[in-house]
């Protein structure tokens, strides 16, 4: 199933790098070029400068984890000095920086061939990329080499936006998806232009309206269509500049490299089908996770109250103890899902994490448990409500029971189990695996919090 509200809120909620991040670069950008265009050493050199890369095409993403930084490259266009080889200019620019007590002791060009990086202490860098504009175009500086190297970021941004209107506007959020899979899921390890430039040579001109009808069918559409192309090129094939054919991307790429990316983007496009066909909707959700992770489930904001408020955890007394010996030799995990029934009819709602934000009274949970144990087994619940509302109203249980349906009748799956929300507390749901009388398999508590709007 498509589930586009999930795949909306993904990007948003986790995905997409946060507004206050995008006005940092910003900020950044405009205090760099405003250095360089009066700084000493520069002034007089100065043409212009430009955002390139992810950060000009908007496929730019949040950083897989916080101690990580974003990066933006900013090119910087110096006018021609005569006599001055190629790496002057590389030096001229990293000069202006060390030279300045606001720079000096940010700028860093150690390893840096084609760039100074200004490190800034939030979790952002900016990378200056030195270029001159001669009779053979415009060319940025690799100053091991000391040479110009050609290069194209204003043609290659205007053809990756045309490729993107074709594509409905799909293409830069399926360029950011990709990359999330990329960076935070640790399929591939392949360079930001080579996804975007393979990725936006799959939109073509005979492509009709309704190919991208939506993110998740467009995802399909070039997913499937990458795939086709790695497997039909045994040998690395070489991925250049749309409109500079001379600029080759592959200089960070081997047959190695290569080789992995293939073999993990055909596994890629497999889960993308078997997500997209699924027609149950929590089996399509967690195939969506086995590619996303369990972040792409979440409730829709309108129907989550105030953020993330955990509940205080009431006594626990009344749980009892697992009758059965334990040899935890297998692990079960559980997932949960929340449905609404206005009238007759069931609303999917998402997924929750454990000890996730308050639900409100009268939802349904449906959880299932995953585990590889082999059969035969036996499977117990154990459902544990707490505080004062459960005691006054006689529901703490704490038994272990067979899995069951909203209508309380026997499930005939027993690693479905659904219950609803009723109780204002924090309560919590564990699943068991037992197998020749041992328990070889335990979940751990899943919490959940639960108010009430009737009772305090």
């Amino acid at each position: 199933m498509k589930h586009i509200d999930l795949f909306e809120k993904f990007l948003k909620e986790t995905v997409n790098l946060n507004k206050t991040r995008v006005e940092t670069a910003a900020s950044g950008i405009d205090t760099i070029t405003s250095f360089l265009k009066s700084g000493d050493l520069t002034k007089n050199l100065f043409v212009t400068t430009s955002p390139q890369g992810s950060y000009r095409q908007k496929t730019i993403i949040k950083p897989p984890a916080e101690d990580i930084e974003f990066d933006v490259d900013l090119l910087f266009e110096m006018k021609i000095v005569e006599g001055w080889e190629p790496k002057d200019y590389h030096k001229r620019v990293a000069d202006q920086f060390r030279t300045s007590d606001r720079y000096k002791d940010k700028v860093d060009t150690k390893g840096k061939c084609r760039c100074v990086t200004i490190d800034y202490e939030s979790d952002f860098h900016i990378d200056v990329v030195p270029a001159v504009r001669t009779q053979n175009g415009l060319q940025i500086i690799n100053k091991n080499m000391n040479a110009f190297e050609p290069t194209d970021g204003d043609g290659y941004a205007n053809w990756f936006e045309a490729k993107s209107v074709l594509a409905q506007g799909f293409l830069v959020e399926i360029v950011r998806l990709v990359k999330y899979i990329r960076d935070t899921r640790q399929r591939f390890n392949v360079k930001s232009i080579l996804l975007t430039t393979l990725l936006g040579n799959l939109v073509f001109e005979t492509d009709a309206l309704k190919d991208y009808a939506d993110l998740p069918t467009s995802l399909k559409i070039l997913v499937n269509r990458l795939d086709a192309y790695l497997q039909a090129n045994t040998v690395m094939p070489v991925v250049t500049n749309p409109m500079l054919p001379t600029e080759s991307f592959n200089r960070h790429w081997d047959q190695e490299k290569y080789d992995l990316f293939k073999k993990q983007v055909q596994t890629l496009n497999k889960e993308v089908n078997d997500a997209y066909d699924e027609q149950d909707e929590t089996e399509s959700v967690e195939e969506w996770q086995l590619i996303f992770g369990d972040d792409f489930s979440s409730l829709k904001d309108e129907m989550e109250d105030k953020a993330g408020e955990s509940v205080a955890l009431g006594n626990t007394g009344h749980a009892q103890a697992p009758p059965w010996p334990l040899n935890l030799l297998y692990k079960v995990k559980i997932n949960a899902y929340v449905f609404i029934k206005p009238g007759n009819q069931w609303k999917f709602l998402g997924g929750i994490n454990s000890d996730g934000r308050r639900l409100p009274n009268d939802w349904y949970l449906k959880y299932k448990a995953k585990t590889k144990v082999s059969l035969p087994y036996s499977v117990k619940w154990q459902v544990v409500n707490t505080g004062a509302h459960a005691v006054n109203e006689g529901g703490l249980r704490g038994e272990f029971f067979d899995a069951k349906l909203p209508s309380h009748k026997l499930s005939s799956d027993p690693l479905v189990n659904w219950e609803s929300t009723k109780y204002t507390g924090k309560h919590w749901i564990e699943c068991f695996i037992i197998k020749d009388g041992i328990c070889v398999a335990r979940s751990g508590k899943f919490f959940v919090n639960v108010t009430n709007p009737t009772y305090p």
